[in-house]
């Protein structure tokens, strides 16, 4: 799935955070940050199941988990 992440800027006014961290569902350190391409779209892994249950989605791109609150906008929701 193809996804816009949301910029640092638009996450520290939504979440608590600093310029180190966010505290968004699963955190969202400074370094993560920095390895989003310049236009944040990113093709993230299929949804993973261990948080389903308690209705959080986390998908993961590169080894870091991605949750919807990360996400500014779906692009394209099939997989390559």
């Amino acid at each position: 799935m193809r996804v816009e992440i949301k910029t640092w800027e638009e996450m520290l006014k939504e979440f608590d955070g600093n310029y180190q961290h966010i505290d968004c569902t699963f955190g969202m350190p400074y370094g993560m940050n920095a390895e989003f391409p310049e236009d944040r779209i990113i093709e993230v892994e299929d949804q993973l199941e261990e948080y389903k249950s308690e209705g959080i989605n986390e998908y993961v791109w590169h080894g870091w988990s991605i949750s919807d609150d990360m996400i500014k906008r779906i692009i394209d929701e099939s997989s390559n």
